[in-house]
């Protein structure tokens, strides 16, 4: 019986690693894309606005995304949407590895929970950089040339090794709890 539950316990792990190695990741490939559901997300190219348009070049309508922008740019070519705009409510969202330039806010986040922000360049944004709701973490990033606040996060969050320079204002932390390290106004 043992050796019974043992082989059953191992061919469930080889289902389960042959799951996670074959989930796939969906790409993203032009401005006004909508994910509502969880998942690994990449851009494939740079993406450009100048369309026109509301909300932003990326919206996330859902809980538990990870955006890898792959080294690309989203430039919305001043076109007023957000670069990446995180609904009311949602949380665990992850954008990462890329440069968002020319839109309204670079990442529209403050009403959103548990983001982190990571390796993100905003630059000449024509409001913020970075706005993240609470329990929010941004890392490794630099916030240049924006209109508004470089980053601006409702506490408690985490700011750490971020560069928020030539903005309005470097940082804004709205309320208490906030913690910061290595950050450069």
């Amino acid at each position: 019986m043992r050796n019974l539950l043992l082989t059953a316990a191992f061919a469930a792990c080889v289902v389960a690693a042959a799951s996670a190695a074959t989930a796939k990741t969906a790409s993203i490939k032009s401005c006004g894309a909508t994910i509502t559901a969880p998942g690994s997300y990449v851009l494939s190219r740079n993406l450009v606005g100048g369309a026109g348009g509301s909300g932003g070049c990326i919206n996330v309508a859902a809980s538990n995304v990870t955006i890898d922008l792959g080294g690309y740019n989203i430039d919305c070519q001043d076109d007023g949407r957000h670069g990446i705009a995180v609904a009311a409510g949602k949380d665990s969202v992850t954008v990462r590895n890329g440069t968002i330039s020319h839109c309204g806010e670079g990442i529209s986040a403050d009403s959103a929970t548990g983001l982190w922000i990571e390796g993100v360049l905003t630059l000449d944004n024509n409001s913020h950089g970075i706005r993240v709701g609470a329990k929010s973490t941004v890392v490794r990033c630099i916030s240049y040339g924006n209109v508004g606040y470089g980053v601006m996060a409702q506490c408690p969050s985490n700011i750490q090794s971020t560069v928020a320079v030539a903005n309005y204002n470097p940082f804004l932390l709205n309320g208490g709890g906030c913690y910061t390290e290595s950050i450069t106004p």
